[in-house]
């Protein structure tokens, strides 16, 4: 995981180095999207180091929102991204955390 988080980061100083050749080469915005790139497999390692942690959570789906936000602007007719993610991340926090509880009381059972 560590070499790839080296890759986005190199990735990440090019996108800032030469953003205005990019986008005239490609002829579209991209700075935006790399941007949010870099912050979700930020937020996907740290997940990954501390599954257990609420805030890990909250920011892997935040920076996972923001990355859909950005590359694809589904939710620039709609603006109810905030919203919806506000919403639906407690909820999946508790999905997980019940479903974690089941697994843990039927090892103990078994054992």
């Amino acid at each position: 995981m560590k070499t790839v988080l080296y890759i986005v980061a190199f990735a990440e100083v090019l996108n800032y180095m030469f953003w205005q050749e990019i986008e005239n080469y490609l002829g579209f915005h991209i700075f935006e999207s790399v941007n949010a790139f870099f912050i979700f497999v930020l937020c996907t390692f740290i997940l990954s180091q501390n599954k257990s942690s609420f805030i890990a959570f909250f920011l892997f789906c935040a920076s996972l929102n923001n990355f859909v936000d950005e590359t694809f602007n589904v939710w620039e007719k709609i603006c109810v991204s905030e919203m919806l993610l506000f919403i639906i991340i407690p909820i999946l926090w508790f999905v997980k955390s019940q479903r974690n509880v089941r697994k843990d009381t039927r090892y103990r059972m078994v054992a």
